[in-house]
């Protein structure tokens, strides 16, 4: 039986899915966009995190997430994408 509790979730469900094949493929392209960074920096993950800040964040306000969070994000995306390397 459906009630409109269940009725209300569906179509977030099933857009949430639509969403999941673009949001792996952005995760992807940050990986890489990463993955690149680190040597034009000379390993500084810091300055990595620094730069794909400013220019998503603050130039081309890309992400609308804020600033703490983002940054805690980007460390942690950094840093994960550096250990693939090792």
């Amino acid at each position: 039986m459906l009630t409109s509790f269940s009725l209300a979730f569906f179509p977030l469900t099933a857009e949430a899915t639509s969403m999941i094949p673009r949001a792996n493929e952005a995760t992807r392209e940050l990986g890489k966009r990463i993955d690149a960074e680190p040597g034009g920096h000379g390993g500084d993950q810091e300055a990595v995190v620094r730069r794909i800040y400013q220019e998503d964040h603050v130039e081309e306000k890309l992400v609308s997430q804020e600033e703490r969070p983002l940054l805690i994000n980007l460390t942690a995306l950094v840093k994960a994408v550096a250990g693939r390397r090792k």
